[in-house]
């Protein structure tokens, strides 16, 4: 499995943590090209700049490890 690959199968599998505790996960772009995730659910949004950070807050909000 290529790099690129594993990058996508990882935001997959946050997209889908994400989503079965409620939330919406989206893939965006900043201003300057760097990658943002964003994620939100009611009056909530958060932005994370990389998975590493989206895994841990999921792991705050659900109680549940990937």
């Amino acid at each position: 499995m290529s790099a690129d690959q594993c990058t996508r199968k990882a935001w997959r599998t946050a997209q889908a943590r994400a989503t079965l505790a409620g939330f919406t996960a989206t893939l965006s772009e900043t201003d300057d090209g760097r990658p943002e995730l964003i994620v939100s659910r009611w009056a909530l949004t958060r932005g994370f700049d990389d998975l590493a950070e989206l895994d841990r807050w999921l792991l705050t909000v659900t109680g549940r490890p990937a």
